[in-house]
């Protein structure tokens, strides 16, 4: 009896260890149901999250794009916009009205190039769907994305947006005179030279447009800019000055990249005269088209920019050119002091015609002198005019320069 007893016991013992472990088993199965369901519910909560973020980001993109197209750019050009959202949207909206105040075709002062080892015509469905799904992609993911569609602002339209900022827009300018010192060393080199000189050419009309609205600028920046639009006066009168030299001297001077001035004049003295003289008439003209006193100056005049032109020709021309001037009479008189040196000036008459042997032996630069009050004076012949009464021989001469004065308004 005892002993069935003891059975029953165990048996009830098993048993309700059994329902205990299937019930921890139900437990566990429920619990794992629960966390099946929450983290369904989550994945659920995170791909309406993504895909509301994906909406929200395909929504501003298509803006950009509503946007650019607004603006009249084609396909290439509003992907190679589309990263910059609106705030880039917003300055090509400027730079579009700065194109029509100054007669230029937008569209076509931006230019698309593309990225390293890229070919858009591999592209299957545009280019703006091509970009506008890389970008969205990489935006949901954190990445940046490196666009291949990309856009050069002309210098042109580049310059003009700078106006208002004097500091900024003087460096646009300088940056044309370096384009075209570095186009010009492969002119001399040979290398695409028709193209090249082009190019040129069309970097100095944008200088000489550029330059006038710098001027304009002197009538509208505030006070407190006043001092750095001087200061670009200061910088870009030395430029126009160099520049209208370079331009007359050609192969007459080189200036190595790190500046060094070699002066080729022997042998081309008669050139290098009328290059300087070329030069001075150049700047000239120059500082007299900025003259407040000319009913037709450019911009309506700038006494600053035309005393910064005036200082800068006198340095860099006149004084330069009279002392190359006084240097070559020097020499020329102490070759003809000195006995043992045949190589003399050629002694002319500024009364008597010269025959046309004699003419021959005259060469533009040559020192020459002829005879005043029993006494050598010497000049630099420069050629033949037609004789005239008051010149019956038609020789003329390279003659001294006087400095130019600067403007005062009280003169």
């Amino acid at each position: 009896m005892k002993f069935l007893t003891a059975l029953g016991l165990a048996a009830g013992g098993a048993s309700k260890t059994i329902q205990e472990g299937l019930d921890r088993e139900q437990r566990e199965r429920d619990r794992a149901a629960r966390s099946a369901e929450a983290a369904a519910g989550r994945q659920h909560q995170t791909d309406l999250l993504y895909k509301r973020r994906r909406f929200d980001q395909l929504d501003k993109l298509v803006e950009v794009q509503e946007a650019l197209s607004a603006l009249g750019l084609d396909e290439n050009q509003i992907a190679a916009n589309l990263s910059g959202g609106m705030a880039n949207v917003e300055r090509l909206q400027n730079l579009k009205q700065i194109s029509a105040d100054n007669n230029i075709d937008f569209p076509s002062a931006l230019n698309v190039t593309f990225g390293e080892n890229f070919n858009p015509e591999d592209i299957q469905g545009g280019a703006v769907n091509f970009v506008q799904s890389n970008l969205l992609d990489a935006r949901l993911e954190g990445k940046v994305y490196k666009n291949p569609y990309r856009t050069e602002v002309s210098d042109q339209l580049k310059a003009l947006e700078s106006i208002g900022d004097p500091v900024g827009f003087r460096k646009q300018i300088e940056n044309q005179y370096n384009t075209i010192y570095r186009l010009e060393q492969l002119i001399d080199r040979g290398t695409n030279v028709e193209q090249n000189q082009k190019l040129v050419n069309q970097k100095r009309d944008l200088i000489k447009e550029l330059t006038n609205k710098y001027v304009e600028m002197e009538k509208t920046v505030a006070t407190d800019n006043k001092g750095l639009l001087a200061s670009g006066y200061m910088s870009l009168a030395l430029r126009k000055v160099k520049d209208a030299k370079k331009g007359a001297f050609g192969e007459l001077i080189e200036t190595s990249a790190l500046g060094a001035v070699t002066k080729k004049f022997t042998g081309n003295y008669g050139r290098a005269f009328e290059a300087y003289l070329t030069s001075i008439e150049s700047i000239k003209n120059e500082i007299q088209a900025y003259n407040p006193k000319n009913p037709n100056a450019i911009s309506g005049g700038s006494a600053a920019f035309m005393n910064e032109l005036t200082v800068n020709a006198n340095t860099q021309l006149i004084n330069e050119y009279n002392l190359e001037y006084l240097d070559r009479l020097r020499k020329g008189a102490e070759r003809d002091r000195d006995i043992k040196n045949t190589f003399k000036p050629k002694l002319i008459s500024l009364s008597a015609p010269m025959s046309d042997a004699e003419k021959r032996l005259l060469k533009s630069g040559d020192v020459v002198k002829h005879i005043v009050n029993g006494q050598p004076k010497y000049e630099i012949f420069r050629g033949f005019a037609e004789p005239t009464q008051a010149n019956p021989t038609g020789i003329q001469l390279f003659l001294p320069q006087d400095i130019l004065n600067t403007y005062n308004p009280q003169q």
